[in-house]
């Protein structure tokens, strides 16, 4: 691990219309590590193995005798053209451990960790649809531990395995054997290094969207001009390159562990009702426009709970790992198409656990489920492929609000809480903003109409 000197650290960027942050006010006690600025990327060679349907790709792990109270733990990263299966001889082994992108330039992960009692050996099979190349990056399992994790309440422990193998910092080192021939492909794999931990972890490129070991800075795509953020200094070509998303200066581990955990317990409840509110203004604003929020909506119409429907639905399981959802409650009902698009939470929602609700975060279909996966969620949703596939706005929201625009910024936007300023900015300003990059995604034509516009006239009236 490596040694740490603080350094004052930068802000992370803000969310498309959640409003700036207040100036800081608490520091989580932790400073970005003296050597590593968090936007630097290089690249690193990788071992390359030959498999087929009849001739599996196999990897075995032998752990190490854990300490009490450690993490055991295994991960690594893979590639291939064709789609990949895999599979374990435990029966503990479960999809939500990899992910699974089909885009053949995409690295996959595949990583858990663990405080229980499990076998010390097993082992995973990668079978490719055909014969072909498996690509294989930092192969490693063992005993995992971190200073974090002395003390970590409960909450903050929760779902840990969804950040392995960033999360998994070995003490001691098991073994692992991959049953084939490998030849290494230089230059392969693109790394990324977190401002915190220095460690250089891969990530996607281009397809930033399908995220390894850093979230996505930015919602939108677009070019994220932020310096560390979006554009990243190629240390292999000598060159700033300009990403789109853009990725946060820490990675996953740190900054849930690092900033969150430290931070979270410092807010106030004030505090967590505002950001709560600021996530969900698109969608107060399309229930006080239509008079009835969707989902009060759905329960008049059936006499069923939204909720308790698409549990149902979905065969009271998470969809994307098929873990059993024992009650309604125990299920996270997910967005199917962005809020930021204008799309209500309805009957067309996704029924998730809380890991890969988590996993998924602000990511559109196609970024998270397989081409197979979205297949199956136009049948359960009654969303139609190509619209999964490329979501659009919801033109009916957006055409009743252009429509009620005097609606909108007379009485909507024209709340105290939405007009206070903060830093400069306020909350109704973002907003606007935000509609209209909807505006320009929607693929229709609404000549010069601008939702910034209206709002600084009648602001300014």
């Amino acid at each position: 691990m490596a040694s740490e000197e603080p350094k004052l650290q930068k802000r992370a960027g803000k969310a498309a219309y959640s409003g700036r942050r207040r100036p800081s006010t608490r520091m989580s006690g932790f400073k970005s590590h003296s050597e590593a600025t968090g936007g630097s990327l290089r690249r690193l060679p990788s071992k390359v193995y030959r498999a087929s349907p009849q001739s599996p790709l196999n990897i075995d792990f032998i752990l190490p005798e854990i300490a009490s109270g450690h993490f055991s733990g295994f991960g690594f990263y893979y590639r291939s053209d064709v789609t990949v299966s895999l599979q374990s001889n435990r029966e503990w082994f479960s999809s939500r451990f990899h992910t699974n992108y089909e885009d053949p330039l995409s690295v996959n992960k595949c990583g858990f960790i663990w405080q229980a009692e499990e076998p010390n050996d097993f082992r995973i099979t990668l079978t490719p649809s055909r014969a072909t190349d498996i690509e294989i990056f930092n192969a490693e399992c063992g005993e995992v531990w971190h200073d974090f994790f002395e003390g970590a309440r409960d909450n903050v422990l929760k779902n840990i395995h969804t950040f392995a193998p960033e999360a998994n910092f070995y003490t001691r080192f098991g073994e692992v054997v991959i049953g084939a021939t490998a030849h290494e492909k230089p230059f392969s794999v693109v790394v990324k290094e977190c401002n915190r931990c220095a460690r250089f972890l891969p990530i996607n490129l281009p397809a930033e969207r399908h995220t390894l070991s850093f979230s996505n800075h930015c919602v939108a795509k677009r070019p994220c001009r932020h310096k560390g953020f979006g554009i990243v200094n190629d240390l292999d070509k000598g060159v700033f390159v300009e990403l789109e998303y853009g990725f946060q200066l820490e990675c996953r581990f740190c900054k849930k562990f690092v900033v969150n955990a430290a931070l979270n317990p410092q807010r106030s409840a004030d505090q967590m009702k505002e950001d709560s509110q600021r996530r969900r203004y698109f969608e107060l604003m399309i229930a006080e426009m239509s008079g009835v929020s969707e989902q009060l909506a759905f329960r008049h119409k059936t006499g069923v709970e939204l909720a308790s429907f698409i549990w149902e639905k979905f065969g009271k399981k998470c969809f994307k790992c098929g873990d059993r959802l024992r009650t309604a409650r125990e299920m996270h009902l997910d967005h199917t198409r962005p809020l930021a698009l204008l799309w209500p939470l309805d009957e067309t929602a996704t029924a998730l656990c809380g890991s890969c609700n988590s996993t998924k975060r602000d990511r559109q279909p196609k970024d998270f489920y397989s081409q197979t996966e979205l297949v199956e969620l136009s049948k359960f949703t009654g969303i139609p492929l190509p619209e999964l596939l490329k979501p659009l706005p919801n033109i009916n929201v957006l055409k009743a609000l252009i429509e009620r625009c005097d609606w909108l910024v007379d009485d909507f936007l024209n709340q105290d809480f939405l007009k206070k300023e903060k830093d400069g900015k306020t909350s109704a300003e973002l907003i606007c903003k935000s509609l209209d990059r909807v505006l320009k995604i929607s693929e229709l034509d609404f000549g010069d109409f601008s939702f910034s516009k209206k709002w600084n006239d009648h602001f300014l009236a």
